[in-house]
């Protein structure tokens, strides 16, 4: 039975990575080894490897022309996104925040602003009630979101991003999701 990466480096086609289960280390070997053997695909892959932290891991030689969707970032000026990166590098010096970490972040921002919301006589419907007044509001680290009684997706577009030299870069800043 052939390896693998030898299967896929026989093929020179996009490659994509779902955003079922991958572990980040799996695909950094993959960026590697691809490298190593001079296989330059259109790599594709979901939000999930879309974090500064593959590309640390993997080297941005590896993961150079990678794209990737995610979400896009909120305004940087804003106060959430300084208080996430303060509190990350205090508990977390030694590591790179991922997408995960950010996503999280923002969802727990999301259901405080909800509970503040809703008021210190807190019901399921209240709280429900309290999202759905959400309009343009945003926590820092994504770009603002509606809730409405019959629109409850929030965030309603992803960039398409890029690696390059090490960084991501935005190719296309909102592909907005149909309803």
């Amino acid at each position: 039975m052939e390896n693998v990466l030898d299967l896929i480096f026989k093929r020179r086609s996009v490659r994509i990575f779902s955003k079922q289960k991958v572990e980040k280390e799996a695909i950094t070997k993959l960026l590697q080894a691809a490298m190593a053997a001079e296989y330059k695909p259109e790599w594709l892959g979901s939000y999930v490897i879309s974090g500064p932290d593959l590309l640390k891991i993997s080297g941005a030689k590896a993961a150079q022309g990678l794209r990737a969707t995610g979400y896009p970032s909120g305004p940087r000026s804003h106060r959430g996104e300084r208080l996430f990166v303060r509190q990350m590098s205090r508990l977390y010096p030694d590591e790179i925040p991922g997408t995960h970490s950010r996503i999280g972040y923002a969802a727990a921002q999301l259901v405080v602003e909800g509970l503040r919301r809703a008021g210190p006589d807190l019901t399921r419907d209240g709280f429900i009630e309290a999202l759905e007044s959400l309009r343009d509001w945003t926590g820092g680290l994504i770009p603002s979101i509606s809730y409405t009684p019959v629109d409850h997706r929030g965030i309603t577009g992803l960039a398409l991003q890029r690696a390059i030299d090490g960084r991501w870069v935005i190719e296309k800043s909102l592909l907005k999701l149909k309803e």
